[in-house]
């Protein structure tokens, strides 16, 4: 008994004027028709909005005053939230009171003054515990095995990934790196496509161009070879940022990863015209280092 005398529920109130002393005349009989009668409202705690059919119980103690189980008066709120109980002995009573989607409220009250007594109860929402949210961060198998993530999470030349592609609404890779530190684009004609170039030991130079790990050489531009559409990760290092496996040339590299068909959405492979550009420029390359 002297535990539930303590209990607080949280988030749950009940107010009257008459809540007092504890230590006072318990109630004697179940229902007294010379009894208090209680009448109230049950609201919503924060709205304060009347709430329907809610179920309003009274208990008193057992004989042993070990619990408050007995039930000693019950009424329904109507549709205004209104209620009225049987008549009560002035006491010490639990008050229980619940409804649906609230949280139940449970805590001492004293029965005494005048008959009715006027009480208002205030429920709180019942909080909802709602599933785990996971969050699933999708990257490429192929990036992954090749380093670009652990290259992009240390800061080593400039990034650009799928999503971010998408973002720019560029349709050439030229554009999307144009603000790339230390990089510039030039052309040879106004009708031609632009080439990368970079400045390295005061002078300005072309860097090569890696693509999926294969090294078409400099002399070629990018938008020759493929469209941002075709691309799932670009990077672009100049020469102290170059991975060691790509180091070949002192002017620094433009790394270009193609889609990964594991990351969903459409896919293209390069058309015809690319694949024959990228074949020339790699026969040309071999035929240069024989």
């Amino acid at each position: 008994m002297k535990t539930f005398l303590r209990q607080a529920i949280l988030g749950t109130v009940i107010s009257f004027p008459f809540l007092g002393s504890v230590a006072a005349q318990e109630p004697t009989s179940t229902s007294d028709p010379g009894g208090i009668v209680v009448v109230g409202t049950v609201q919503d705690r924060l709205l304060q909005q009347e709430l329907p059919h809610a179920l309003v119980e009274f208990f008193r103690p057992t004989a042993d005053d070990s619990a408050f189980t007995v039930l000693a008066a019950q009424a329904v709120a109507d549709a205004e939230g209104h209620f009225r109980t049987a008549g009560l002995a002035p006491g010490l009573y639990r008050l229980q009171v619940e409804t649906l989607g609230y949280q139940t409220l449970d805590q001492a009250v004293r029965v005494e003054g005048a008959s009715p007594m006027d009480i208002t109860i205030h429920l709180a929402l019942e909080a909802i515990e709602l599933d785990a949210l996971v969050v699933v961060s999708l990257r490429s198998r192929s990036l992954e095995s090749h380093g670009f993530y652990d290259r992009r999470a240390q800061g080593m030349g400039a990034t650009f990934t799928r999503a971010e592609i998408e973002a720019s609404g560029y349709m050439q890779v030229t554009d999307i790196i144009r603000n790339a530190r230390g990089l510039t684009l030039r052309r040879s004609s106004p009708a031609s496509s632009p080439h990368v170039v970079m400045r390295a030991g005061g002078s300005a130079c072309r860097p090569d161009i890696i693509l999926d790990g294969v090294n078409m050489g400099s002399n070629l531009s990018i938008d020759d070879v493929v469209s941002a559409g075709d691309v799932e990760a670009i990077e672009v290092h100049r020469t102290t940022s170059i991975p060691p496996q790509f180091r070949q040339s002192s002017c620094g590299a433009v790394l270009l990863w193609t889609r990964d068909p594991h990351m969903g959405g459409p896919t293209r492979p390069l058309d015809t015209a690319r694949l024959g550009v990228a074949a020339g420029f790699l026969f040309l390359t071999y035929l240069l280092i024989r």
